[in-house]
């Protein structure tokens, strides 16, 4: 396998439990995109997995879902549900 499928195969991870995280937190994604100052559709695209994701912009998103960012960066397929919503 090369590195390339690697990294790709482990940002769909991360954008499969930033939206798994999202959902639970009962946000949709125009109010995510509008917290993390990005447009609906940019945001969606880190959610399917078509946009790398920086280590500040992975901070923010994380500070948003209330999750740990070693939650979502972790090898593991499903984030720990550490915050429920409010």
């Amino acid at each position: 396998m090369s590195q390339d499928t690697a990294v790709k195969r482990q940002q769909r991870k991360i954008a499969k439990k930033i939206r798994s995280r999202r959902r639970d937190l009962l946000l949709d994604i125009k109010s995510m995109a509008a917290k993390l100052h990005l447009s609906p559709d940019e945001y969606q695209r880190i959610e399917d997995g078509q946009r790398q994701i920086n280590p500040r912009l992975l901070n923010a998103i994380c500070m948003e879902l209330r999750v740990p960012i070693s939650d979502i960066a972790s090898n593991d397929d499903d984030y720990h549900k550490v915050s429920q919503p409010t």
